[in-house]
């Protein structure tokens, strides 16, 4: 799992995420224990294919790739959305109490 440079920022949703970078293979494992790791790689592969991503994302850009995913029908989209869903919580910046 890469991670790398760390800083804080609002997503889309308005959660407040810890940035940095993540590998196609940490999405796939992600959702490899609904749908096999092999059919976990293919899928995140079509996707960052089309959206013209490498093998490393951006907090961003994992999401985003999560959120297609979960769109889908079927097995990968629900896996996909407990997947984002670890996402956020797992990449959720620490609450600071005053």
């Amino acid at each position: 799992m890469a991670k790398e440079g760390r800083d804080s920022r609002s997503s889309k949703d308005g959660v407040r995420v810890v940035g940095g970078t993540h590998s196609r293979v940490e999405l796939a494992t992600m959702l490899s224990n609904s749908v096999g790791q092999e059919r976990a790689l293919e899928t995140v592969a079509a996707v960052c294919l089309a959206r013209g991503l490498g093998e490393i994302l951006t907090t961003d850009e994992a999401l985003a790739v999560l959120e297609e995913l979960a769109q889908q029908q079927g097995v990968i989209g629900i896996a996909a959305r407990f997947a984002k869903g670890r996402a956020l919580l797992t990449w959720q910046a620490p609450t600071q109490t005053p």
